[in-house]
């Protein structure tokens, strides 16, 4: 079972430095760490609370995958814009949306850009949003990514 696990882990690994050196040279990718502090939904699954790193590959998706899992989310972007402050854009955010109690990621910014995309709304929270009637969330969270 360790040898299994180990596997995976270098599989996960070989897929994430695979996707950072495949992105054309005039592209930049990112990869982030960030520390959320709740769970949260992407379209494929509900993640717990922890450590996370996060790709900014540049293709209208972000990847994200727990610091101490091997299972890689893959998490699609919808192409509209979302502008931030131009007084803080060192560090990569993420946005957060409770809809129907469930925390949703809703949006992303790589380091360094003004610009952000919201994440395209997954089935899981098109359900939400129906059960809270209402495309508005109840709660809104951003979180930066973390300054090592």
């Amino acid at each position: 079972m360790k040898g299994l696990n180990c596997m995976k882990a270098g599989l996960a690994v070989l897929a994430l430095t695979t996707l950072v050196w495949a992105v054309p040279a005039n592209r930049q990718t990112h990869v982030v760490r960030f520390n959320i502090p709740f769970g949260f939904a992407t379209a494929d699954a509900v993640l717990p609370a922890g450590q996370y790193e996060v790709v900014f590959d540049q293709f209208a998706r972000i990847l994200v995958r727990n610091s101490s899992e091997t299972t890689l989310h893959w998490v699609s972007l919808s192409g509209k814009s979302l502008r931030r402050s131009s007084r803080d854009l060192s560090p990569a955010k993420l946005r957060f949306g409770r809809y129907d109690g469930t925390m949703f990621l809703t949006a992303a910014w790589a380091p360094g850009c003004e610009d952000g995309e919201t994440v395209r709304p997954s089935g899981r929270m098109a359900e939400a949003m129906r059960a809270g009637l209402g495309t508005t969330a109840t709660e809104i969270v951003t979180v930066d990514s973390s300054m090592e």
